[in-house]
């Protein structure tokens, strides 16, 4: 799995990253899933307030590989604080 790095880049980026996973605290990706019915690029979104390497990364890992079938077909996967949720590309089904 490819995974790239959201670093609050422009929408025009996205038909550059088909195959890839954009992980991202940033809430555009998501809506321009929906607002597209895209069946990619597959994104990986955190929603917490902390979101430093130290304390997230050993759940951002775990929710990785537990989703990467889903993230290699296509999904948005969202997390945040208590829970996670799955939503499979495009979301306009």
């Amino acid at each position: 799995m490819k995974l790239l790095l959201d670093m609050n880049l422009s929408p025009g980026w996205l038909p550059v990253l088909v195959g890839a996973v954009v992980f991202t605290h940033d809430l555009d990706f998501g809506t321009l899933l929906t607002l597209t019915g895209a069946e990619s690029p597959s994104v990986f979104q955190i929603r917490t307030q902390n979101i430093a390497p130290q304390a997230l990364g050993p759940r951002a890992i775990g929710l990785l590989r537990r989703f990467h079938t889903e993230l290699e077909n296509g999904a948005l996967v969202v997390a945040d604080e208590l829970r996670e949720w799955v939503r499979l590309l495009p979301l306009d089904r």
